[in-house]
């Protein structure tokens, strides 16, 4: 028996319901393909990530520049926009990770449905958690034995 919802409060609340019915917590489980991190999650990170560290890198590079230039620190300029470019392209690299991982997970919450699946060989456990799950009225629900 599965029910495929797309609030994941909703897929709680069932798992919830199922085991106040008596139904054996190692009958239910929970998918939920958001949590997973896939090829297509991780190419969809990668240019985020790169967008930061260069914006970072140069960012951080006209920084330091400015900075030799202003506090006339007893640094040559490139030593300057080289210690402004690489922790400009640090912070960036970071941010721009943060970006697309925060990004992409809202994302996949929103497309991604969940299911909530009942598997036991008592077909009466299942009529059980059948009935449990259509009072929460699921995107789908479907039984596999029949």
């Amino acid at each position: 028996m599965i029910a495929v919802l797309d609030d994941p409060a909703e897929a709680q609340a069932i798992i919830a319901d199922l085991e106040d019915r008596g139904i054996p917590p190692q009958a239910i489980s929970l998918i939920d393909p958001a949590s997973t991190i896939d090829a297509s999650t991780d190419g969809a990170i990668a240019p985020t990530v790169m967008f930061g560290m260069i914006a970072g890198l140069l960012a951080g590079g006209i920084l330091g520049l400015a900075a030799d230039a202003w506090m006339a620190m007893d640094l040559s300029r490139p030593l300057a926009v080289t210690l402004g470019g690489v922790a400009g392209a640090s912070i960036g690299t970071v941010a721009g990770g943060l970006r697309a991982r925060l990004g992409s997970s809202s994302r996949e919450r929103r497309e991604t449905p969940l299911a909530v699946g009942v598997h036991h060989p008592d077909p009466t456990v299942v009529d059980s958690a059948e009935d449990v799950m259509a009072a929460h009225r699921p995107i789908r629900l479907h039984r596999q034995d029949r």
